[in-house]
């Protein structure tokens, strides 16, 4: 995810400085492959902190961040009506490339998807550092009942 973040707010910001339509649709080309998966894996990561009873709300705020952020390119455009369509390009990927070396060092890796990889001590060193995020001793509390077992399993197809 970090690395297509970043990819995608790059070739965005690189569209400002492009001197010709090849160079042009090359790049938003590169910025829209590299925006495919954000979406889907900011919703699964941000799902996967929450209880199930927050599931929806979370979900939900998402999408109204996603709406908000298409809903401001009208007024973007209305503050930068004077300038050149680069100053837009520049006004819109600015915040992406923060917001990708944000992520970076405040997003962890998927604890379930480490769990699949067998992955077993970054899984449960990810959850131990949400726990703490939120002040909340359950995890701990778990792992050393010994009510949870670390070994992975592969389910048998019938």
């Amino acid at each position: 995810m970090h690395l297509n973040l970043q990819h995608m707010s790059l070739a965005a910001f690189s569209t400002t400085f492009s001197t010709n339509i090849w160079m042009y649709s090359a790049l938003r080309f590169f910025s829209g492959f590299g925006r495919a998966s954000i979406g889907t894996c900011i919703i699964v990561l941000l799902v996967e902190t929450v209880g199930k009873t927050c599931r929806g709300r979370v979900s939900f705020v998402a999408f109204l961040c996603f709406a908000l952020g298409f809903l401001s390119l009208p007024a973007i455009a209305y503050i930068t009506k004077d300038s050149s369509w680069r100053r837009i390009y520049l006004c819109t990927s600015l915040p992406g490339l923060i917001y990708s070396l944000f992520l970076y060092f405040f997003a962890y890796e998927s604890s379930r998807w480490l769990f699949l990889q067998g992955r077993n001590e970054e899984a449960v060193a990810v959850l131990k550092k949400l726990s703490s995020a939120t002040r909340c001793d359950y995890l701990e509390h778990i792992v050393s009942s010994g009510n949870v077992s670390l070994k992975h399993e592969k389910v048998k197809d019938d």
